[in-house]
């Protein structure tokens, strides 16, 4: 009990017959107190990083060996394969070609929404 009589951390709650009760709060550490709403973000995390980071260093790890894709022989040859595509014409004849693709599709689909949003006044 405290200097003035309370329990502390316990409030006093009256029930309908009138008579008084204490309820007591559980005890809980100063580290859940401060950082237990954290706990909240774990599942998230776990998921995010299961999902999207982990295959995205694995990703990476492989772009950086000579592996085919199939059996078990590779060997660690750095930024070599991004050199090699980097010149490589094909690829940027692709880049031009999706960037040329991106621009005819954008004209179009704000043609068209442009006109039926018209239309629909």
């Amino acid at each position: 009990m405290t200097q003035n009589g309370s329990l502390g951390s316990a409030s006093v709650l009256t029930t309908p017959s009138g008579s008084k009760r204490t309820a007591k709060r559980r005890a809980t550490s100063e580290v859940m107190r401060k950082y237990g709403h954290l706990l909240f973000v774990v599942p998230g995390l776990v998921f995010f990083v299961a999902v999207m980071v982990g295959p995205t260093l694995f990703a990476l790890v492989i772009s950086m060996t000579n592996w085919t894709g199939r059996g078990t022989s590779f060997e660690f040859i750095g930024l070599g394969n991004f050199q090699e595509a980097l010149t490589y014409w094909p690829l940027y004849r692709a880049a031009i070609n999706n960037v040329i693709l991106f621009v005819a599709m954008l004209i179009f689909q704000h043609t068209v929404g442009l006109f039926i949003a018209v239309q629909a006044q």
